[in-house]
This record gives C-alpha cells, structure tokens and sequence, in this order.
C-alpha cells in the first residue's frame, strides 16, 4: 500500500466517525496530510491532524516524529502518525517513541483496517496564537458552511458550494462562498460568479444596479478580469471594488459592458462574518452565516435564474 493509499484509508476512518477531513492542510510549519474536525461541544473543537507514511521504521519515525510531527504539534492540539502495520517488536518501538512525543499511533493494515494503537495528548508545544490562527479559524469556518449547506468544496483560503446545475461548467455557476482576507484577518461570506459575461452581458446598466440594491449597503462588489495561462495559473487585475453603497451608475453600466467582451469577468458580492480570531459558540457562528446567506438570498436567487 503507497502513502496516498495510507491517506485515503485515514480519511475514511475519520469521516465515518463524523468528522469534517480535509487533506494536504496547510500550516505555518508545513503542510500536514490529513486534518479533522469535529464540534466536541458548543465551544470546542475536535482538531486533529494525521502524518500518514507507507513503510516505516525506527529510524525514520523518530525523525518523523522530531522533525513533521514536533512542528504540526504548534498548530493542531493532537497530532497522529499513521503508518502501515509494522512488526510486533517495531509496534512498540513506535508506541514507545509517539509516547514520548505526546503524538498519537494509527496502525493500518494491507487490507485497509485502522486502528488508533495510541491515542494522542495535548501536547506542551501548542501554541495558542498559531492555534487560532492556523486551525480552529478554518475548523469553525468549514464546519459552519458544512452545516450551513450540507456540501462543501474547499482549498487553502476558502470554501465554496459546488453548485446544483452539473451542465453548467464550474466556472459559470453561481455559488456561495467563504474565505478569510488575507490582509485584515476578516472571514467573509458571499456570492461567487468566477466568470460572470454569461450571466450579465445582456443586463442594462439599471437591471444590474437594482440588482445589486438587493444586499446590505456595507456588501463589498469586486469585478476583475482574469487570465488563464494553463492549470493552476490564474492572473486577474480588478476592475471594480467598492461597497455597494457607493456603486453608481457609471459603475454597472462600464461592468455590463466589460461583460461583453474580453476574457472571465470574476464577479463577487461579500459581507464580514466574524474575524479570524474571534471564537465564538457553534451557535453564534450559525447564526452569523445563516443571516448573511438571509441577506444575500435574493440576489442569489436571481443571479441563479440567468445561469446558462
């Protein structure tokens, strides 16, 4: 069994326990294969990241342990490492050595069984600010859209819903989306068109500006237009950004015009939630989305109607 195998039968193991699991989760200290989450109660959250190697042995675990899992440890509060079944004499070796570290032990077997052999503590190098920062922001942003929509597609920096209308390309589905600014902290929630010239170029300039009186004045617009230059190679340059409240006419008419011509026109709609390193309750964060997605319902609906 190869290591991507060993990730993907951790996954499983986690989901079937009701935990949200995301892989290749990315940290200040690295990039940690498998990360999951679960509300453990109104306040707190179950965060727990995974280390998954295929074959391993004394040697290489303890420098696993030193090196990957002492650095995950000052983000997550428990942190496995999941290796394939090992010999009897090494089992314990490995238990002996994730002991010392305060990690936990997941042995898995050709056959693809789990089993927790040692469970993982609350280690001494947790840091609380990195905590936040890393972990738990995205653990209660994740698991409130989670909950919010019963679906969630996500990488680093975001998540969004995928989209009902499976004969539309992803590109051209209106969706709602959260991610996390990057230069204020701020989470943010809206609607995500990332190319919207389908949607809005045969809109007059006042359709699109009653459409748009629809959100909370304080809702941020941003329209860029963006290049693609092969696989995971975007670049966009904004055209727009500014709060609805200060969106005039001059605005949409040059927006419905841009969305005749040229390359995607990325168009977002979006509001503040909470910041990064506010913890609130399971249900303070709920009911902070579900009042957004409330306010913006209508705009999305419409948008919605004009997919093609």
């Amino acid at each position: 069994m190869k290591e991507k195998q060993v990730v993907q039968v951790v996954k499983a193991h986690f989901e079937n326990q009701g935990y949200l699991v995301l892989e290749q989760f990315v940290v200040t200290n690295g990039k940690i294969d498998v990360a999951a989450f679960k509300w453990a109660d109104q306040f707190d959250i179950d965060c727990v990241g995974v280390e998954c190697k295929s074959e391993a042995y004394v040697g290489s675990v303890y420098d696993i342990l030193r090196q990957q899992i002492s650095d995950y440890q000052k983000s997550f509060p428990k942190v496995c490492l999941a290796t394939l079944k090992p010999s009897e004499e090494n089992l314990r070796t490995f238990i002996d050595l994730c002991e010392i570290q305060k990690a936990g032990y997941i042995s898995v077997d050709q056959a693809g069984s789990v089993k927790l052999v040692h469970p993982p503590e609350m280690n001494r190098s947790l840091d609380a600010d990195l905590y936040i920062a890393d972990v738990r922001s995205w653990a209660a942003l994740f698991l409130t859209f989670k909950d919010l929509f019963g679906e969630l597609q996500t990488k680093t920096g975001w998540c969004s819903t995928k989209g009902k209308n499976l004969r539309i390309p992803p590109s051209r589905r209106v969706q709602f989306n959260a991610w996390r600014m990057p230069d204020t902290g701020d989470i943010m929630f809206g609607i995500n068109i990332e190319d919207a010239r389908r949607i809005i170029s045969d809109m007059s300039s006042s359709d699109f500006l009653d459409a748009f009186k629809k959100v909370p004045r304080e809702a941020l617009l941003k329209v860029s237009r963006e290049e693609y230059f092969g696989k995971g190679l975007r670049v966009g340059r904004m055209l727009v950004q500014k709060e609805i409240s200060g969106l005039a006419s001059r605005d949409t008419d040059y927006i419905t015009r841009s969305a005749r011509t040229g390359t995607n026109l990325h168009l977002q709609v979006s509001m503040k939630l909470w910041r990064y390193d506010d913890v609130l309750s399971r249900d303070e964060h709920s009911e902070k989305m579900t009042n957004a997605k409330g306010a913006m319902h209508e705009l999305y609906d419409f948008m919605k109607s004009r997919e093609h």
